[in-house]
C-alpha cells in the first residue's frame, strides 16, 4: 500500500524517522500483529497466521501508522479482509459435458465447470487448458487455451462455462488414435489452486471421434489418348470421399501452362458427398498444343491443391503438316511448279542456240517451238490427272450421291429423358457431356455393364 496525507490524498514524501505500520488481526481472543519500518510511502508487509486460526473469507485486518512525530495523527484502515482457507477447491464436471469431442463440431464446444469451494473463488474466470496426443505424446504447437467466464453460484458450487472453439491450427490434420487431453487452471480467494479429476495433475481425456471429408481423385478415364491438335477430348472423372463425414467440395480442370501460370476451364460443384460415395465428374478439352499437356484437378479453387490427371494425353500434330512431300501435301501445284521451270530450261536452251541463229533455218525454229509446246502440254496433262485422280466404285457398291438420309435429330431434352431412364443414378451433366461427345445411349448402357 502507500502512506498518504489524509486531506489530499498526496503519498508522503519526507518520512520522519522510526515512522512504522502496525498491521493486525484478532480471531478467538488471539491478536496476530506485524511492524514494518516506513522508509518510503510505498510498502509492503506480510501477516503470519498461527495454525488453528478458524477458515474464514472476511478476517478483519487493522493498519495503522505509529511513531507520527509531533501533534500528527493517524486513521486506522479498517478496509481490509483476510481469506483464511487451507482446503483447496474442487474441480467437477457436470454429465456429458467433455466426454465425446467429434473433430467436425470443434468449433462451438459448450464447455462447463463447477468448482466446488467454500471460502471463495476468483470471479474472474479459471483457465481451460487442452492440447492433442499422438502415440502418447503430446504434439508440439497445439496446446490452446481459454479462460471460462463466471455464469452463477450455488451455495459453495461456483459454475464456469463458455462455448470454446477447440479447432487446431491450420494445416493440422487428424490421424486415427490422435487424443486430446483438457484440464482446468485456477485458485481461491486464499491462493488454493484447484484439484481433482481435470486439473494439471490428473486432466481430462475426452473420446475424439475423427470425422473428416476426405475428397480424392478415384479414377480417370479419356477418351482418347492421342488426339490431334484442334480435337476436343473427353476427360471422365470419378471422385470418391475416403472420410468418414459427409461434405461439399469444387473441382476444376486447370492446366499449367510453360510460364507457371493455370489456365482455368471447367468447374462443377459436388455437393452431400457420404463417406466412401463415388460421383462422377466429366470435362471437356480442346487440344490446342502437342505434346504432353499438364492437366491438373483443383480442389476448391485452391492453386496449392493440385492433382494430375492420369493417365496423360499425348497431342498428335496434324497429318497435313508433314511438309512439301508430306501426305497431307497437294501434289498439282507442285507438278505446276515443276512444269514452270522445265519450261523455263527450254527458253534458256532457246535462248542460247539463238546465238548461232544465222546457223539455223526456219524449220529449226519450228521445230524447237513445237518441242516447248508438246513438252508444256504433256506436263499440264500429267499435273491434272495426279491431282485429280480417277476413282472406282465397286459394281455392288451405292454411288456415293446415293447416301441414305441423316437420322432425325434429338434435342438434349429428349435425349437426356431417355439416358434417364436408363441411367438414372448419373447427374444430367454427365450425360449430356457424353451425347456432345458422340456417345449413344446404348453405348454408355454396355460401358456401364462393363464396367461396374
Amino acid at each position: 500500500g502507500n502512506v498518504v496525507y489524509a486531506n489530499s490524498g498526496a503519498p508522503i514524501e519526507n518520512i520522519p524517522e522510526g515512522l512504522s505500520l502496525l498491521a493486525s488481526t484478532t480471531s478467538n481472543g488471539e491478536t496476530v500483529d506485524k511492524l514494518t519500518l516506513i522508509d518510503e510511502s510505498y510498502f509492503n508487509t506480510t501477516l503470519t497466521i498461527p495454525v488453528g486460526y478458524p477458515s474464514t473469507n472476511s478476517q478483519l485486518v487493522t493498519l495503522e501508522i505509529i511513531n507520527i512525530p509531533g501533534q500528527g495523527g493517524t486513521i486506522v484502515n479498517t478496509n481490509i479482509t483476510l481469506s483464511i482457507d487451507s482446503t483447496p477447491p474442487t474441480v467437477e464436471f457436470p454429465t456429458g459435458i467433455l466426454t465425446t469431442i467429434e473433430t467436425d463440431r470443434m468449433t462451438a464446444v459448450d464447455v462447463r465447470v463447477n468448482i466446488v469451494e467454500s471460502g471463495g473463488i476468483n470471479e474472474d474466470g479459471i483457465t481451460l487448458h487442452w492440447t492433442f496426443r499422438r502415440n502418447g505424446l503430446n504434439l508440439p504447437g497445439s496446446h490452446e487455451s481459454v479462460t471460462l467466464e463466471f455464469i452463477s453460484r450455488s451455495g459453495d458450487i461456483w459454475v464456469f462455462s463458455s462455448s470454446v472453439d477447440m479447432r487446431p491450427q491450420d494445416g493440422f490434420k487428424f490421424q486415427d488414435g490422435d487424443q486430446i487431453v483438457v484440464w482446468v487452471e485456477g485458485s481461491d480467494l486464499a491462493g488454493n489452486q484447484v484439484f481433482g479429476d481435470g486439473t494439471a495433475d490428473s486432466p481430462r481425456a475426452p473420446q475424439l471421434l475423427i470425422r473428416v471429408f476426405e475428397p480424392v481423385l478415384y479414377k480417370v478415364e479419356l477418351d482418347n489418348l492421342n488426339p490431334t491438335i484442334g480435337n476436343n477430348v473427353y476427360i471422365q472423372t470419378t471422385i470418391r470421399n475416403n472420410g468418414t463425414s459427409m461434405g461439399s467440395v469444387n473441382v476444376t480442370l486447370v492446366e499449367e501452362l510453360d510460364d507457371g501460370t493455370l489456365q482455368i476451364y471447367e468447374s462443377h460443384n459436388i455437393t452431400n458427398l457420404g463417406p466412401q460415395q463415388k460421383r462422377v465428374v466429366a470435362f471437356s478439352w480442346e487440344a490446342w498444343d502437342s505434346g504432353i499437356p499438364d492437366l491438373y484437378l483443383m480442389w476448391n479453387e485452391d492453386e496449392n491443391q493440385l492433382t494430375l490427371i492420369e493417365p496423360q494425353f499425348n497431342v498428335q500434330k496434324n497429318e497435313d503438316e508433314g511438309g512439301l512431300f508430306g501426305s497431307g501435301s497437294n501434289i498439282g501445284p507442285i507438278l505446276g511448279l515443276f512444269t514452270i521451270l522445265a519450261l523455263g530450261v527450254v527458253i534458256a536452251i532457246i535462248a542460247i542456240m539463238a546465238r548461232n541463229r544465222n546457223d539455223w533455218d526456219d524449220d529449226n525454229w519450228d521445230d524447237g517451238e513445237e518441242y516447248a509446246e508438246r513438252m508444256l502440254s504433256d506436263q499440264s496433262q500429267t499435273a491434272t490427272n495426279t491431282a485429280n485422280p480417277p476413282t472406282s466404285v465397286p459394281t455392288d457398291a451405292p454411288l456415293p450421291e446415293q447416301a441414305p438420309p441423316k437420322p432425325p435429330e434429338v434435342s438434349d431434352a429428349e435425349w437426356l429423358v431417355k439416358a434417364k431412364a436408363q441411367i438414372p443414378e448419373w447427374p444430367d451433366e454427365t450425360l449430356l457431356g457424353y451425347k456432345e461427345n458422340g456417345w449413344t445411349i446404348e453405348q454408355l448402357v454396355e460401358w456401364k455393364a462393363n464396367n461396374p
